[in-house]
This record gives C-alpha cells, structure tokens and sequence, in this order.
C-alpha cells in the first residue's frame, strides 16, 4: 500500500517529540512518500521508504514548521 493522502502523518506539534514507525509484515508493506514526493505529507525524508518486515526508522519534530525530520532506518 502506497500512502496517498495529506497528511500521511499528523503534524508533529512539539520539540523534541520523536515518532518510531515499525513495519511489522514482509507481505503486507506501507510505502510512506516524503514531501517531494508528496507535497503537504509533512515528512523530511532521505527518500521514500517502505515498511517491510522488522523494519524501523525513527523521526524527530520540527516544531516551528510542523514537519517529521528522518534520523534513521533500517
């Protein structure tokens, strides 16, 4: 499943707020698209990224604009 609506996430709305996102399925995978790829998605990422199996990326709050900024992935 492609994510194709704005906001794929809510907003983050505090400094220092951390949001984990964990695939938990090979078979059933959750494509999450970052803002050039999906404008108003709200997502700073390296890219887009797909949640397969036991797989994990970790974003951080941008308060003043509202955005989630990738850390990491795996």
């Amino acid at each position: 499943v492609t994510v194709t609506a704005t906001p794929s996430i809510t907003a983050c709305t505090s400094p220092g707020q951390i949001l984990n996102i964990v695939g938990t399925s090979a078979s059933n995978t959750v494509t999450l698209q970052d803002e050039a790829g999906l404008s108003g998605s709200k997502l700073r990422l390296n890219g887009n990224w797909i949640a397969g199996n036991y797989s994990v990326m970790t974003l951080h709050c941008n308060a003043a604009s509202g955005d989630w900024l990738e850390d990491s992935r795996r």
